[in-house]
C-alpha cells in the first residue's frame, strides 16, 4: 500500500490556522479603528454643542448690555459715558468698545477715545443694516472688522437707537474673536484640533489656532445648510489647512450661528496605531511560533513519511523487478558462487524446455552442446571471477537435443561487503538473428557481385562504344579537314562530327546517371580558378550559339572570388549543363551568366529568353527521363538527364539549385554554392593579374574571348567528355620536333590519333601493345621520346603495367593515357600506375596537343 502523505495536510492545517489568526486580528484592527471613529464622532458633536452653548451665554450677556444701555440713553453724552464705565467693569472680560453711531453713520461715542475727527462708519455693515430697515429692533452679529477707532479686530453686537419712535443711530458692543476662540483651550483637542464659530453663510467668526488670520474667510459644505439638522459630526479634508479631521457642529439658528470643533484624524488615531501594531505584534509572534511548530512536525513527518516511501518503493522496485525479470523474452539465471542454479525464470523454461524445479541446484553445464570453443568458457569464468561482467555468444543445447544460439551477459553480484555472493546471466536466443545473419550476409555478396558486374557492364559498355565513337569522329574530322575547298562534302563531315558529339552527349549523361545512382560519382575539394572555369565552359558552348540569333553575355561581380577550394570538373559540368539548356530552348534572344558572392556563398544564375515553363513543368524538370513537355524531346532533342545529373552533383556539393520561369518569357536558373577560401599555391602577383585581365575576357558584346582554359584542359585530364571541335583548330606544327612514342591497338584509332599528331608537326612512332612500347623504350632504338601515349586495354601487356616497367627505365618520361573508360576509377589507376594526364575517347586534336605541350620533356616550347 502506498505510504499516506501528511505533509500537504500539515500545511493546510498552519495555513488555515495562520489564515484564521490574521483574519481575526485584522478584524480587531478594524473594530478598533472603527470604534475610535465612532469616539470621535461623539466627542466633536459633544464638544461642539458645549462651544456653542457657552458662547450663547456670552451673547445673551452682551445682548442684555446692549438692552440696558439703550434704556440709559437720554442723550446725554456725559452721562452716557458715565453708564458705560459702570457697565463695563461687569463684562470687561467680553468686552472691547462701546460706541454710538448718529443716524447718520457718524461715530458720534467710543468709550476708548473722543473722536478728534470725523469717522464716517455709513459703509459698515452693521450700521447699513438697521438703517435700511430703522423700524426693525433686532440683535445683529456682524462679521469681523477691523475697527476704525481701535485698530484691531472686533466683532459688532448692535441694537438700534429710538428717539420718540424714530431711527436716531446704532449702539454698537465690539468684541474680540479670541474671547469665542478661547474656548479651545477647554477642550483638550490636541495639536491638530480646532474650534471655529461661523455664520450659516459659512464665513468665519472666529478660529483657533490662528485666529485674525481666519478671520472673514468662508468655508463652504452641506452641514451649513438647514436641512443637515441643528447637529451632526463629519469627516472631511479642511478648506483651510488641508488637513484630514473629524469635525462636530452645533447650530444656533436664531442667530445664524454654528459652533465647529474638530479634531485631526492622524491624532485621534494615535491610541488605535498602537492597539493595531499590538495586536500584529503579537498576531506575527504567534504566527512564528506556529511556523517553527509546523516545520519541526513536517520534518518529523516527512522522515516518517521517507522512511515509508523507501520502503514503499523499494518493495515496488522488488516486485517490478520480478516481473520484469519472470515476463522478460530474455532468458535469466542465478547462480551461487559455485554454479548452483538459485532462480530460472519463465524465458529460460521457455527457451531450454527445462522447468524451473528440474534445473535447481543443477549448474548450467547441462545446456552444453559440445560446440562451444573451451576457450570462452576459460575466459568467462576469468573474466566474472575478477568482478567484471562477461558478454559473448554460446552454442547450447535444448532439452529435446536441438542446438540453438545464446547472446549472453554474465555478471557477478556483490553483497553489502563488496564481496562477489552470487552470479546472473542474462541471455537471448539468436538463432534466429543468425540465420538472417547468413541470408544477408549472402544477399550483400549477391548485391555487391551485381554492382560489379552493372560497373563492369558500364565500363565495358563505355569502352565498347566510345572506342569505335573515337574512330568515326576522328576520321569525321580528318575528313573535314581535308575536304577544304569542297563545301558539301565539308558540310557532311561536320554533320557527323555534330551527331557524334550529340551521341557522346547521351553516353555521357547515361553514364553519369548511372555513376550518381550507384553512389560512385564523387565531389573532390582542390583549388579551383572561378574565372577559368567559366571561361572553360563558354569555350566548350561556342558551337552551340555561334549558328543562333543568340547573344551570350558573362557577367562577373566585383565580389566574385578569384580562387576557391571545390571541384572544377563538376563546376564546369553544372555550368555546361545549365547553359546548354538555355541555349537548346532559347531560338532567339539572350542567354546571360552571373557570377558573384552573396555572404559565404557563390552565386551562378542563368537567365534565358527561351521558351519558358509553367508551375507542371516546373515540378518534374528535374526529374530524371524528364523534359518539361514530351514533345520537346522531339524537337530539341535530349534525354531528359541533363538538369536532374546538375541537381544531384549541386547537392553533393552542399549547395541548392533554384528556378523561376514564365511561359514564352524565359527561365532563370540560380546556383547557390557553399564558399571556402583557398590556401592558394600561386603567387598573389599572378592573381592580381589574373584579376586585372577580368575585363579583358569579356568581348564587347558580352561574349568571352577564347582564353586557354587550364581547367578545361584539367578536366580532360579527369575524364571531361570533351568532342571534337566542328571548327577547324588550327593545330599545325605546334608539335613540330616532338618525338613521341603512340602505344594503341585499335587500327582505326592508332590512324586517327598518328594523323593528330603528325599534323601538329610530331614525328610519331607507334606499337600495338605494352609489351612493344617497353621494348622500344628499353633497347633505344627508335632513339630518345619526349612522351609516351599510352592506351590502357592492349593485348599481351596492358597500358598500367607497361607504364610501371617504363617508369623503372626511364622514371622521367612522361606517359600520357588514352582510353574509352570514362570512369573515375579508371582516371586513378592511370594516375597510381605513374601517368601524368589521362585523356577520354572519343580524343579532342586540340586538347591531346595541349596536353602532350604541357607534359612532354622537351627543353623548349615554342
Amino acid at each position: 500500500m502506498k505510504p499516506v502523505s501528511y505533509g500537504r495536510r500539515l500545511w493546510s492545517a498552519i495555513a488555515l490556522l495562520l489564515l484564521l489568526l490574521w483574519g481575526a486580528s485584522f478584524l480587531e484592527v478594524r473594530r478598533s479603528e472603527r470604534e475610535q471613529l465612532h469616539e470621535g464622532h461623539t466627542a466633536t458633536a459633544f464638544q461642539s454643542q458645549a462651544f456653542a452653548e457657552n458662547t450663547l451665554a456670552s451673547i445673551k450677556r452682551l445682548n442684555e448690555l446692549l438692552l440696558d444701555l439703550r434704556s440709559n440713553w437720554t442723550g446725554d453724552w456725559d452721562v452716557f459715558s458715565d453708564t458705560v464705565r459702570m457697565r463695563q467693569q461687569h463684562i470687561s472680560d467680553i468686552s472691547l468698545q462701546v460706541a454710538v453711531i448718529d443716524a447718520d453713520g457718524i461715530l458720534a461715542y467710543s468709550n476708548l477715545a473722543r473722536a478728534t475727527r470725523r469717522v464716517d462708519l455709513r459703509e459698515r455693515v452693521h450700521y447699513r443694516v438697521h438703517a435700511s430697515d430703522p423700524t426693525a429692533d433686532r440683535l445683529y452679529i456682524s462679521n469681523p472688522v477691523k475697527g476704525k477707532v481701535s485698530g484691531r479686530w472686533s466683532i459688532q453686537f448692535t441694537r438700534p437707537i429710538f428717539v420718540k419712535e424714530r431711527f436716531a443711530g446704532v449702539l454698537v458692543v465690539s468684541v474680540s474673536p479670541d474671547i469665542f476662540a478661547s474656548f479651545h483651550s477647554k477642550l483638550n483637542l490636541g495639536p491638530g484640533g480646532i474650534t471655529s464659530m461661523v455664520k450659516d453663510s459659512g464665513e468665519i467668526l472666529a478660529r483657533y489656532p490662528g485666529n485674525e488670520s481666519y478671520l472673514g474667510k468662508t468655508i463652504s459644505g452641506d452641514f451649513l445648510k438647514p436641512e443637515a439638522g441643528v447637529s451632526g459630526s463629519l469627516r472631511r479634508i479642511s478648506q483651510i489647512d488641508g488637513t484630514d479631521r473629524i469635525y462636530g457642529y452645533y447650530k444656533l439658528p436664531e442667530y445664524g450661528l454654528a459652533f465647529i470643533v474638530g479634531r485631526a484624524v492622524d491624532e485621534l488615531m494615535a491610541p488605535q496605531q498602537r492597539h493595531r501594531h499590538l495586536v500584529l505584534t503579537f498576531a506575527g509572534a504567534v504566527s512564528l511560533v506556529i511556523l517553527v511548530l509546523g516545520l519541526w512536525l513536517f520534518r518529523a513527518m516527512q522522515s516518517r513519511e521517507q522512511a515509508g516511501r523507501a520502503l514503499f518503493e523499494a518493495q515496488a522496485q522488488q516486485r517490478l523487478l520480478g516481473a520484469a525479470v519472470s515476463q522478460s523474452n530474455a532468458s535469466v539465471v542465478v547462480t551461487d558462487l559455485s554454479g548452483r542454479i538459485v532462480f530460472v525464470n519463465d524465458a529460460f523454461t521457455r527457451i531450454t524446455g527445462y522447468p524451473a524445479a528440474e534445473v535447481l541446484g543443477q549448474t548450467p553445464r547441462i545446456l552444453k552442446s559440445g560446440l562451444t570453443d573451451p576457450r570462452i568458457f576459460e575466459e568467462m569464468w576469468q573474466v566474472i571471477g575478477s568482478g567484471k561482467a562477461w558478454e559473448g555468444e554460446l552454442q547450447n543445447r535444448r532439452k529435446d537435443g536441438r542446438i540453438y544460439w545464446e547472446s549472453g551477459t554474465i555478471s557477478p553480484v556483490f553483497d553489502e561487503a563488496n564481496r562477489i555472493s552470487h552470479f546472473i546471466a542474462v541471455k537471448e536466443d539468436i538463432s534466429d538473428k543468425k540465420v538472417q545473419e547468413v541470408e544477408l550476409r549472402n544477399a550483400k555478396e549477391r548485391a555487391e557481385a551485381a554492382n560489379v558486374a552493372k560497373s563492369q557492364f558500364l565500363a565495358n559498355m563505355s569502352h565498347e562504344i566510345r572506342t569505335p565513337l573515337n574512330g568515326i569522329l576522328g576520321m569525321a574530322y580528318i575528313g573535314q579537314r581535308e575536304s577544304r575547298g569542297q563545301p558539301r562534302l565539308q558540310g557532311t563531315f561536320t554533320q557527323i562530327l555534330k551527331s557524334g558529339r550529340t551521341l557522346l552527349g547521351v553516353i555521357d549523361d547515361i553514364l553519369d546517371f548511372s555513376r550518381l545512382e550507384a553512389d560512385k560519382l564523387h565531389v573532390e575539394r582542390r583549388t579551383l580558378l572561378i574565372g577559368e572555369v567559366i571561361d572553360g565552359a563558354i569555350k566548350l558552348l561556342e558551337s552551340d550559339y555561334a549558328d543562333k540569333a543568340i547573344e551570350l553575355t558573362v557577367h562577373r561581380a566585383p565580389d566574385l572570388p578569384v580562387a576557391c577550394l571545390g571541384d572544377s570538373l563538376r563546376l564546369g559540368q553544372v555550368l555546361v549543363n545549365l547553359l546548354s539548356n538555355a541555349l537548346k530552348f532559347t531560338p532567339a534572344g539572350t542567354v546571360r551568366l552571373e557570377a558573384g558572392c552573396d555572404g559565404e556563398q557563390l552565386v551562378f544564375r542563368v537567365t534565358d529568353t527561351g521558351i519558358g515553363m509553367n508551375e507542371q513543368q516546373l515540378a518534374r524538370i528535374f526529374s530524371p527521363f524528364e523534359q518539361a513537355d514530351s514533345s520537346h524531346t522531339r524537337r530539341y532533342g535530349g534525354t531528359g538527364l541533363g538538369l536532374s545529373i546538375t541537381r544531384r552533383i549541386v547537392d553533393l556539393m552542399g549547395g541548392t539549385i533554384e528556378v523561376v520561369s514564365e511561359p514564352g518569357k524565359g527561365s532563370t536558373f540560380t546556383v547557390r554554392l557553399p564558399f571556402e577560401r583557398a590556401p592558394l599555391k600561386i603567387g598573389d602577383a599572378a592573381l592580381e593579374s589574373l584579376a586585372a585581365a577580368r575585363p579583358a575576357t569579356e568581348a564587347s558584346d558580352g561574349a568571352p574571348a577564347a582564353v586557354p582554359s587550364a581547367e578545361v584542359a584539367s578536366a580532360a585530364e579527369a575524364g571531361t567528355d570533351a568532342a571534337p571541335s566542328p571548327e577547324l583548330d588550327s593545330i599545325a606544327g605546334r608539335l613540330d620536333g616532338f618525338r613521341l612514342l603512340l602505344a594503341e591497338d585499335d587500327p582505326v584509332n592508332k590512324m586517327v590519333i598518328e594523323d593528330y599528331l603528325v599534323e601538329a608537326g610530331a614525328q610519331v612512332v607507334s606499337v600495338e601493345n605494352g609489351a612493344d612500347a617497353v621494348n622500344r623504350i628499353e633497347s633505344g632504338a627508335s632513339g630518345r621520346f619526349d612522351a609516351v601515349l599510352m592506351d590502357i586495354q592492349m593485348p599481351v601487356m596492358n597500358g598500367h603495367e607497361a607504364t610501371r616497367q617504363i617508369h623503372r627505365v626511364a622514371p622521367a618520361l612522361p606517359v600520357i593515357g588514352q582510353t574509352a573508360h570514362a570512369f573515375e576509377q579508371e582516371r586513378e589507376a592511370c594516375f597510381a600506375s605513374g601517368m601524368v594526364a589521362h585523356i577520354c575517347k572519343p580524343i579532342d586534336p586540340v586538347e591531346l596537343v595541349d596536353t602532350v605541350r604541357r607534359h612532354a620533356t622537351r627543353a623548349s616550347i615554342d
